[in-house]
């Protein structure tokens, strides 16, 4: 075996993995077309990281803005009788059209932490996935800066490190 085969590795699978997380939320990012309105109605469930469904005068189907984690609790909530914007994915145009609930990404000027809440958690098992995906790098990754004691396998390791705490706290 080659000296530094795992080295090059480890980064390239460590990019790539960065790398699918920031293009998944760029693209969801730049399907988004605004959707202005007021608030009629606002309807707040009861967990403890809450979904709002509003309603809007302009528009028949509800609207609902997930709270998905962490971050959505330092989200604040529209009064009604304000005019948002908001934005919503180019798929779900149609959806307003047959009164079903879509999906709102940026109610009040969050729309990173929305389409980042969107990309890693779309599902349980996509979470579950990315969170061992990252914990899998970061053994990988310690196991090259074990064997090859080079800075910037240190540093991948470290940032690596952060990335999956992050993704667990968030």
């Amino acid at each position: 075996m080659r000296k530094g085969k795992l080295l090059y590795f480890s980064w390239i699978a460590t990019c790539l993995f960065w790398l699918y997380i920031t293009v998944s939320i760029i693209n969801v990012y730049c399907s988004l077309d605004p959707i202005q309105g007021t608030i009629a109605k606002m309807e707040k469930s009861r967990n403890r990281i809450p979904v709002y469904t509003f309603y809007l005068k302009e528009y028949g189907s509800p609207f609902l803005n997930e709270g998905n984690g962490t971050l959505s609790l330092f989200k604040r909530v529209p009064e009604l009788n304000t005019t948002v914007l908001f934005y919503i994915r180019e798929a779900d145009k149609a959806r307003i059209l047959k009164q079903e609930p879509v999906s709102s990404f940026g109610l009040n000027h969050y729309k990173l932490v929305d389409c980042y809440y969107f990309a890693v958690r779309p599902a349980w098992w996509h979470h579950l996935l990315i969170i061992s995906g990252s914990l899998l790098l970061c053994c990988l990754n310690a196991l090259t800066y074990a064997l090859y004691k080079t800075k910037m396998s240190w540093r991948i390791f470290v940032a690596s490190m952060l990335v999956f705490f992050l993704l667990m706290l968030l």
